[in-house]
């Protein structure tokens, strides 16, 4: 089983240019070439034209070793964009640096809503669950993009879905519902960002006088975005989110007179209270000679064990 899979609503994918696809050609003799070698796993033209060919999916039921697949009743959208962009970025850099800028996963533009994740296990639906909010917080995608994620390990062996409700009541229990990130009491989030705000106070009246020094901008960086504190800094307009997806809160308390050196060390200090007071791993993470968190050079703490935000989903 991968790591994980994304369930589309099927008319919202037809719309968007999704088809579902061909199990088998009319040439029952015919085989998909094996792509070894360096060459491309293209069938003949004459066969299937090529514009069609990415909805190809090797059927054969009565074969040695039966090949048959179409109990997924699988549906594939083609990438019809330019490749040259990303080609020259992975041969430059050996990577993608923006996860937008893969080909094929811009399906939030095309205003596909509900859409469902299926991960193995809860550790997974947790990483997943963070990665879909760092989505909406920064605005790539709206709240109803994402419907819902399913925890396989959480369903029931199947001798024991024997009716219809059954099988809901288990999917239902097997869900990690989003909604409650988005629905928290608004009165209670003002509450909670006036009680962080007289922290930051607490650590600016406890703190020497302004030293002269480096120039930049210092922010403390909040890792799990799960939290209601994040939730209620994100309604009170105090985080940023980064292109690598790190949560910054903007300390507005601090004095602007103050040194990036002495505003480190003070985020630093409001980094352990924030902790001790509501159980939350954070850390400072500065930028030198500006005041744009995506610019370089950067520093931070180390929080190189979170797997929240250093996602390695793809372990299980």
């Amino acid at each position: 089983m991968s790591p994980f899979a994304l369930i589309f609503p099927k008319n919202d994918m037809f719309i968007a240019g999704a088809n579902p696809v061909i199990y088998g050609l009319d040439d029952k003799d015919y085989w998909l070439p094996s792509g070894r070698g360096g060459r491309a796993r293209i069938i003949d033209s004459s066969v299937l034209p090529e514009r069609e060919q990415y909805r190809y999916v090797t059927y054969n039921p009565a074969s040695r070793v039966p090949i048959d697949w179409s109990h997924e009743r699988e549906w594939r959208w083609p990438y019809r964009g330019d490749y040259s962009m990303v080609e020259e970025e992975i041969g430059e850099y050996g990577l993608i640096e923006e996860l937008m800028d893969i080909p094929g996963l811009d399906f939030y533009q095309e205003c596909i809503n509900g859409i469902g994740v299926v991960v193995r296990n809860e550790a997974q639906g947790k990483r997943i669950a963070h990665d879909i909010l760092v989505l909406v917080d920064r605005g790539d995608v709206v709240k109803n993009t994402f419907g819902f994620i399913l925890v396989a390990d959480e369903l029931p062996n199947g001798d024991r879905l024997v009716h219809p409700e059954d099988t809901q009541n288990a999917i239902s229990a097997s869900l990690i519902d989003l909604s409650p990130f988005f629905s928290h009491n608004k009165n209670k989030l003002h509450l909670l960002a006036e009680e962080f705000s007289s922290l930051v106070i607490q650590v600016e009246s406890e703190s020497s006088p302004p030293e002269v020094g480096m120039y930049g901008g210092c922010w403390l960086w909040v890792l799990d975005n799960t939290s209601m504190l994040v939730r209620a800094l994100i309604e009170e307009h105090r985080i940023v989110i980064t292109k690598s997806g790190k949560y910054l809160v903007n300390l507005f308390e601090f004095s602007d007179s103050r040194s990036l050196e002495q505003r480190e060390q003070m985020t630093r200090k409001l980094a352990r209270l924030v902790n001790k007071k509501y159980e939350i791993e954070c850390g400072y993470f500065s930028v030198h000679n500006s005041d744009n968190p995506n610019e370089l050079p950067f520093y931070n703490s180390d929080h190189l064990d979170n797997y929240l935000h250093y996602n390695v989903s793809w372990e299980y």
